[in-house]
């Protein structure tokens, strides 16, 4: 079997909650097309840094807010 393609998607705009659940609705639509071929993994900032590392320049935009920030549910 083929291992999927995966998508890493960073969240980080503002209101983060809406495009998480944005993110998570594309994600379970693509699956219905594609099954297995592609693979979206949904990042909010936080998660991205405690999995990946930081992010130069992108702590310097002001959109991002750890108070609304939200770990997704796929």
């Amino acid at each position: 079997m083929k291992q999927p393609r995966k998508i890493r998607w960073l969240i980080a705009h503002q209101p983060q909650e809406l495009f998480v659940r944005t993110a998570t609705a594309f994600s379970k639509e693509l699956a219905k097309y594609c099954g297995d071929e592609l693979e979206v993994e949904i990042l909010t900032y936080p998660d991205y840094v405690s999995k990946y590392g930081e992010i130069s320049d992108l702590d310097k935009l002001s959109a991002y807010d750890e108070i609304d920030a939200v770990s997704p549910e796929q």
